[in-house]
């Protein structure tokens, strides 16, 4: 997945438990990424 440059802000649980999610590109422009945000996601 590539996370587009007009995103700043990667939300609490926004990608909890997928496990099809096997990459994740984030650009300069995230200044924050919430807890949870990516958890349980096994495969990255």
């Amino acid at each position: 997945m590539t996370i587009p440059t007009n995103v700043d802000e990667i939300y609490p649980e926004v990608f909890i438990g997928c496990t099809s999610l096997i990459s994740v590109s984030i650009p300069g422009s995230i200044n924050t990424i919430s807890s949870m945000a990516f958890g349980y996601c096994s495969n990255i």
